[in-house]
């Protein structure tokens, strides 16, 4: 009775409303995780600069040394460095916000907003940013300040060649930053990975296309067995079926037990309210047992028995409420019927007025998928005629819970790719369920555009007033699934500029290696080495920290990649493929931006070499 219901309504800021915004169960918000990746690209850009610098501070050796000779301070040295670098990072601001800017609609697809009227819009951005210039100077800096301040003016201007930083730094700031843009690539390949595994089984699930088509019975005053009759006579509708709630978008959950023990554990599992031929529709196959209707009359739970007057709101079970992939864990199952665990969900009957405690419980047929038997009795075999459990009815707790009759094990077709709550989902349960809201028709791919056509026509003389509502259900995953595709093409972006910048740090890497070894390479020529020998040793000793980057990497990230992949209902499996091409794409971009630079070093002359030592 709506009339008895209390509701209460607060207030909440919507940027309050957004924080709280759980970031796949991380603990974290969309804005938070999405300023970690670029403060971490941001990193990579620091790290890279300090060793294009130091590189750059071998060719200004003499110009330091000259300028120590005649007066000037260690200091003025490193703070000069750092004001370049200052200018630098401000330029490269100046660049990024123009480039923001013009880039608008690229970043509204990327985020599904348009930051552009706000994102500028007061003086506590421009602070952030003046800091963040300030910030990324000194971090990235530093470290060539130090080493040109530290340059000898003796050695400096006696030979042009003098060796400045340190080797082994170099190399570490060339791996750390190598190590990072690792991770980025492997969350892409994970998360691509996944992707596919949730296209395979939500996109094309059928043969043919399935229709999904909006019938409140309550507003088009068309019955749904009515509208069923008129679907089967189209010669082009291969199957209709209807469901209590559109795939992809709702989703039920409520615990179930396997004993009516208070004390044995609950599991959550997925309620799917359906009717007739929903199996023969969606193509799932039967594993064990029988489905659900036919000539089984009794698998249709009886009609609600009327509340008395002073009963109140019937029922003590809740509806899921569910934005699309996710869910809400409900109290009670859904149209459980005259037992009173139910709550109604997309056209399911309520429940009626509890029974006292010395009414036998009645059963519901049901029929599971393999998880749901796998989990609860071992086996589908062994699941069918066995009985489980939902919670008891909030309304009168000592009611012995009606029992759910597993007659018949389905394949496993989830229609949710998310894990709910902390617990992963133990299954699916589906109950047989007359009129519900959404008529499902399986049309033939080889006319489907004239199938929709007579479907309109037919609509028409169904409902004259009320405008038609239907969708593929291919739309509606694409739709559901659109959030986690960009989130993909997101950290595709930034993992590309992660090794852009660590691309262009190893460049610098190898101009400053190549200069160090320049000797050495013309004595090894000298005693006989070929230039395919110097190459091969260069290229090695490149390789390295590209390596130790990669591995010491790799744990994290399995960690980091398991615990991503458990919050999906079907994840994809997790193993040494991406691992194994992360390490194989940063050889190769590592080989791509040092091989100009060791072919040239190892093509001059030995004489043109040794002659200026």
């Amino acid at each position: 009775d709506l009339k008895r219901t209390t509701y209460d309504f607060g207030l909440m800021r919507v940027d309050a409303l957004l924080d709280q915004r759980n970031f796949q169960r991380t603990g974290l918000s969309f804005g938070t995780v999405l300023f970690t990746l670029a403060s971490l690209v941001l990193g990579v850009a620091c790290l890279n600069y300090a060793n294009l610098a130091t590189a750059r501070a071998a060719g200004r050796a003499r110009e330091i040394g000259v300028r120590k000779a005649l007066g000037a301070k260690p200091r003025q040295v490193a703070a000069q460095s750092l004001v370049e670098a200052g200018l630098l990072t401000a330029t490269a601001l100046v660049t990024a916000v123009a480039v923001f800017s013009l880039s608008g609609p690229v970043i509204e697809d990327l985020l599904r907003v348009n930051l552009a009227p706000t994102l500028f819009d007061g003086f506590g951005v421009w602070i952030f940013l003046a800091a963040v210039v300030v910030g990324v100077t000194f971090v990235a800096g530093f470290y060539p300040a130090i080493v040109l301040a530290r340059v000898r003016p003796a050695s400096a201007i006696a030979s042009s060649d003098v060796r400045v930083g340190s080797k082994f730094f170099s190399t570490v700031l060339v791996g750390t930053q190598f190590a990072a843009a690792s991770a980025l690539l492997l969350a892409v390949l994970i998360v691509a990975l996944q992707n596919a595994a949730v296209r395979r089984s939500g996109l094309g699930i059928t043969e043919d296309p399935l229709l999904v088509i909006e019938n409140p019975r309550r507003v088009t005053k068309v019955e749904p067995a009515t509208l069923r009759a008129e679907l089967t006579r189209l010669p082009q509708v291969k199957g209709v079926t209807e469901v209590a709630s559109v795939p992809w978008e709702m989703t039920m959950v409520s615990a179930y037990r396997g004993s009516l023990d208070p004390t044995s554990a609950a599991r959550p599992v997925i309620m799917r309210n359906v009717g007739e031929d929903f199996f023969g529709v969606f193509d799932i196959r039967l594993v064990a047992g029988r489905l659900l209707g036919g000539d089984h009359a009794e698998d249709l739970p009886p009609p609600p028995a009327p509340p008395p007057a002073n009963a109140g709101a019937a029922g003590g079970g809740s509806s899921g409420r569910g934005a699309p992939g996710s869910g809400t864990a409900s109290s009670g199952a859904p149209g459980a019927g005259a037992a009173g665990n139910g709550g109604s969900a997309g056209g399911a009957p309520g429940a009626a007025t509890p029974a006292s405690p010395a009414t036998p419980p009645r059963v519901i047929n049901v029929v599971v998928d393999l998880q749901f038997a796998e989990l609860f009795f071992g086996s589908a075999a062994e699941a069918v005629g066995k009985t489980v459990y939902p919670p008891a009815n909030s309304d009168n707790p000592t009611q012995v819970p009606s029992g759910r009759v597993i007659v018949g094990v389905v394949d496993n077709r989830s229609f949710n790719y998310m894990n709910f709550g902390d617990n992963a989902i133990g299954g699916v349960q589906y109950l047989l369920q007359p009129a519900l809201d959404y008529t499902v028709a399986r049309v033939d791919r080889a006319n489907v555009e004239g199938t929709v056509a007579r479907l309109d026509a037919l609509w028409r003389e169904l409902a004259p007033n009320v405008p038609l509502t239907r969708r593929f259900l291919d739309d509606v995953f694409n739709q559901s699934f659109e959030y986690y595709l960009r989130l993909n093409r997101l950290f595709a972006l930034l993992a590309i500029m992660a090794f852009t910048i660590s691309s262009t740090g190893l460049f610098g890497m190898a101009t400053l290696v190549a200069a160090r070894r320049r000797r050495e390479i013309g004595v090894r020529k000298t005693f006989g080495a070929s230039t395919a020998q110097v190459v091969q040793l260069l290229l090695a000793g490149f390789s390295k920290p590209v390596v130790i980057a990669n591995i010491v990497v790799w744990p994290a990230a399995f960690f980091g990649a398991r615990a991503y992949l458990e919050q999906f209902f079907e994840p994809a499996p997790l193993n040494a493929l991406p691992f194994v091409a992360s390490l194989a794409v940063t050889l190769a971009i590592a080989w791509f931006a040092v091989g100009g630079q060791t072919w040239r070093a190892a093509r001059r002359a030995p004489a043109a070499v040794l002659r200026r030592e």
